[in-house]
């Protein structure tokens, strides 16, 4: 299999203490899961059918949580609901009425939970398929009649009068009905939007009827998790089968063997003033990198180059080695054209545009990380690990 050693050094001898350094292995391997998931995206986003929905849950996975019971979910079944529940709410691409009054029973569910937890009445977290159950439909009200009476049943389990618990529960409930009101009495707008086949249509749009809010609070909100969360989670949820598809599985559970070759993992830190740090990487986002690296040092060399004199321009080691460095880049490049980066060009413009805004915040933040202590800089190296023999020999006589 293909892997690559990727090395970074500091290019300058200022001292990054160990919480810093522990900031940068964890946002370079955060922003390179969600460019290992977008590509998965972008890859099956082009051929959903009308009933299937990407949507994003609004937590991080825990690093910490192995995830055993992850895996692809019936939205039918009790078991699963519970274990969906626990990745966070639900946020459809684009707008979803089944999937929208998922979200909004499992949020009602986290706050109806809290409000009793503080008087330590327990809800039970199995109940939620009763109520869950008879919503998974397009009705444009909630049938909350399971809840209701839950409600009532656990509030009477205790000897203490509750009419203010009691009305509390009875204001959350009544909140989140408004939210599903104000959703529904956008669908209209909904179709009206998703049938626009440019922007300035669009734009002109939004513009006349003052619907901005509408835009930025349902078609924009997958966007904004994606590029907020250290760790989204992300998945395919076919609303006419029930389902939910995972994406990503493998390195949410941390299935990623050493012979897979879409692991990222660090392999070498050294703590010395400069800081050094390898990793080994995926294949499957060596185009992205590769290209990162040319554009930016390519930056790089020409602020360096108006900072210093025409004739040190040909003599100056730092810049001379950036040059090399940055050739050495362009001859990889060359070389893995075969792999190419997942660009697909779809013909909805809103999801394409959303997608291409998702990859510009991960290009930043990925820059900003290596910036933040100077490791964009001529020291980066990135070389096979599965080199032939022969070329392996050629490097230690070097």
């Amino acid at each position: 299999m293909t892997k690559y050693n990727l090395k970074i050094k500091q290019g300058s001898d200022e001292y990054i203490s160990p919480w810093k350094i522990s900031k940068v292995i964890d946002d370079l391997a955060g922003e390179y899961y969600k460019k290992y998931l977008l590509n998965i995206i972008t890859d099956r986003v082009a051929n959903l059918n009308e009933n299937e929905h990407l949507v994003i849950f609004n937590e991080s996975f825990d690093m910490y949580n192995k995830y055993a019971k992850l895996k692809n979910f019936s939205i039918r079944k009790k078991e699963d609901i519970l274990d969906i529940y626990y990745l966070g709410n639900p946020i459809s691409l684009k707008p979803s009425l089944r999937i929208m009054k998922m979200s909004l029973i499992f949020e009602m569910h986290r706050k109806l939970f809290t409000k009793l937890n503080s008087i330590k009445v327990m809800m039970d977290r199995d109940k939620m398929y009763e109520y869950i159950n008879p919503n998974l439909n397009d009705n444009k009200e909630f049938n909350l009649d399971s809840l209701e009476k839950y409600l009532i049943e656990r509030l009477s389990s205790t000897e203490k009068d509750n009419i203010k618990i009691k009305n509390d529960c009875d204001n959350i409930v009544a909140g989140f009905k408004k939210k599903l009101s104000d959703y529904v009495r956008c669908i209209d707008d909904f179709e009206i939007i998703n049938d626009f086949k440019d922007e300035k249509e669009l734009v002109t749009y939004l513009d006349k009827f003052k619907k901005q809010n509408i835009y930025k609070d349902y078609y924009e909100v997958f966007e904004d998790n994606f590029n907020k969360l250290g760790r989204p989670i992300v998945g395919i949820v076919d609303i006419e089968k029930g389902t939910l598809e995972v994406l990503a599985k493998d390195f949410i559970k941390e299935d990623l063997q050493n012979e897979n070759e879409n692991k990222f993992e660090m392999v070498d830190l050294s703590k010395n003033s400069p800081t050094a740090m390898a990793f080994i990487v995926g294949v499957i986002v060596l185009p992205w990198l590769v290209s990162l690296f040319v554009t930016n040092l390519e930056t790089k060399k020409i602020k360096q180059k108006k900072e210093i004199t025409k004739t040190e321009v040909q003599t100056n080691p730092e810049l001379l080695k950036l040059e090399e460095v940055i050739e050495a880049f362009k001859d990889l490049r060359d070389g893995i054209n075969d792999i190419g980066e997942k660009v697909v060009s779809l013909e909805d413009y809103k999801v394409q545009k959303t997608i291409n805004k998702m990859n510009d915040n991960i290009n930043t933040k990925t820059l900003e990380t290596l910036n933040r202590h100077d490791f964009l800089n001529e020291n980066i190296e990135l070389k096979r690990i599965d080199a032939p023999k022969e070329d392996m020999k050629q490097e230690d006589n070097e």
